[in-house]
């Protein structure tokens, strides 16, 4: 399947990801059972490292009773997911400015910038024709398009970024595929900007999606919660990708 170079770098470390949560994941649930079974069945004065079979000296934070299991599994699982969510975004990042960048390379050695101009006309001594000819310099080309590609690259927030490229292309992307990949970034702006805890804004845009999510309640981080986020910014990602490059805006790498 034809896809730029910057998806074909989300995709890898996307994939990549997936593959250190999922194995995080299992191992998360390994160690909660084995901790669960020392805590009913065995010494309860054990530190969670001793019944992992290290020691404190070189592992200091696990230094909690194996009491504690719960507690100590549920907030290493809340902050893999967080860091995961928080990875993500970078990821869809990265993406959005690499693909303005191949935008401006494809773009540099195509777009004319004074045809249909009057030949005759002259501008402070100097005859249109003769910048006309310089049009076909690739440097000008691509300082033209640079300008132009700046305007946009330059936007801080990477949710306005989107929006200006789908805006400046015009290429297609549905709503549905839209507004599912800002519920998820909703979320995680949420996790790292809110403490997780959920606000009225997100209530008032997404109740129907999560029913039984509160006011002030806590997103559950969770594996799951990693993966939906992760499908609805793929497709997204996919989705703009393909249209660029069948819009001729990009060159495909096979």
């Amino acid at each position: 399947m034809a896809e730029t170079k910057a998806y074909q770098i989300f995709r890898g470390e996307s994939e990549w990801l997936d593959v250190a949560l999922q194995l995080m994941d299992i191992s998360l649930i390994k160690t909660g059972r084995q901790l669960r079974h020392e805590y009913r069945n065995g010494d309860k004065t054990k530190t969670i490292a001793e019944v992992l079979s290290t020691t404190v000296v070189d592992h200091p934070r696990l230094n909690h009773k194996v009491r504690q299991y719960e507690s100590v599994v549920g907030q290493t699982r809340n902050k893999m997911t967080e860091y995961a969510v928080n990875y993500l975004y970078v990821l869809w990042t990265n993406y959005l400015h690499g693909v303005l960048k191949e935008m401006i390379n494809h773009n540099a050695n195509s777009i004319s910038i004074l045809n249909g101009i009057d030949q005759t006309k002259v501008i402070d001594g100097i005859p249109i024709a003769e910048l006309t000819d310089l049009n076909n310099s690739i440097k000008i080309r691509k300082t033209i398009v640079k300008r132009v590609y700046n305007q946009v690259e330059n936007i801080a927030s990477s949710r306005k970024l989107m929006q200006a490229l789908i805006g400046y292309t015009k290429i297609r992307v549905s709503n549905t595929i839209l507004n599912n990949a800002y519920c998820y970034l909703d979320i995680r702006n949420l996790i790292i900007h809110n403490h997780g805890f959920i606000d009225q804004k997100f209530i008032d845009n997404y109740r129907n999606r999560f029913p039984h999510w509160r006011l002030g309640g806590k997103i559950e981080r969770s594996y799951q919660l990693y993966c939906d986020m992760f499908n609805a910014i793929n497709t997204l990602c996919k989705t703009i990708d393909a249209a660029l490059i069948r819009d001729g805006f990009v060159a495909p790498i096979h």
